[in-house]
């Protein structure tokens, strides 16, 4: 065959066959990506973090499918998701914070820790957001304090620390 007739055909039936294909797109993915239409603030409080005389909290929010935690580009948690509320005054920071992410069997949780030099005395302690997905409706009694753990200020385990948990969904 003449080559001025095979290279237009050739080059006709690639053009077909990438316009049926769809033309490429990045390799699909399978999904949509979840977008969050309203938020959850849920406030931990604690009534005798004074009398125990505490300074660190080893804390684990947990929440069910459909909610999610703002996270980095690195999977870090973002700035902002938890934060502290209350009295507890300028000396209170946030340490690490984890998110696992719920599954279709397991609850999601953010584990965080909260460190105060001269000791927790407020009630309140601390402000978590998350973003709850299209599509779920979870209520305020589907977030919950998994594991709290309290130390002194030589790093101590204290036992008798209660806490609550509040959570407002707009």
């Amino acid at each position: 065959m003449n080559n001025r007739v095979v290279k237009p055909v050739i080059t006709g039936i690639m053009l077909g066959l990438l316009c049926a294909c769809g033309g490429g797109g990045g390799g699909g993915g399978g999904g949509v990506v979840p977008v969050a239409t309203s938020k959850a603030v849920a406030t931990m409080k604690s009534a005798n973090l004074t009398a125990l005389g505490i300074y660190g909290l080893d804390i684990t929010v947990g929440f069910p499918r459909g909610v999610t935690v703002a996270t980095t580009a690195d999977g870090s948690v973002a700035a902002g998701v938890v934060s502290i509320s209350g009295q507890q005054g300028p000396n209170t920071s946030v340490g690490a914070a984890k998110y696992t992410p719920a599954t279709a069997t397991a609850r999601g949780s953010l584990r965080f820790l909260l460190v105060n030099p001269t000791g927790f005395t407020a009630q309140e302690l601390v402000k978590v957001s998350l973003d709850i997905t299209t599509g779920f409706s979870p209520t305020a009694a589907a977030f919950t304090i998994d594991s709290l753990v309290a130390s002194d200020k030589d790093g101590n385990i204290i036992s008798g620390l209660t806490a609550d948990i509040s959570t407002v969904i707009n």
